[in-house]
């Protein structure tokens, strides 16, 4: 086992990845394996190698992961015609989507 512990940030740097991409692999179950100690994040220098090799021997990217849960046919908000700028919250893990709605009484 490893003495050696990287922060998101770190393993960002090393996956020549967004910092952004990793968190969302986290939050997806997708990447490297991760743990917490008290509210930080951190990542085995030996779990990103086996990461690594693993996404080299499979021969595609890691990146390739679905798009986070969309909810199709809902009911647009009634905004009576005038545009409506806010935030949703997603049912299933409670993370903040951006909504900009522009609505047609046509």
């Amino acid at each position: 086992m490893s003495d050696t512990f990287m922060t998101t940030e770190e393993v960002a740097h090393a996956l020549r990845a967004p910092v952004e991409t990793v968190r969302y692999w986290r939050h997806v179950g997708q990447g490297p394996k991760s743990f917490k100690i008290g509210r930080r994040v951190l990542y085995a220098a030996d779990d990103i190698e086996r990461f690594i090799e693993s996404a080299r021997s499979e021969g595609h990217r890691p990146a390739q992961i679905p798009l986070p849960h969309v909810r199709l046919g809902r009911p647009e908000p009634k905004t009576n015609g005038a545009r409506a700028h806010g935030s949703l919250t997603c049912p299933h893990c409670g993370c903040g989507i951006e909504l900009k709605v522009e609505a047609d009484n046509g």
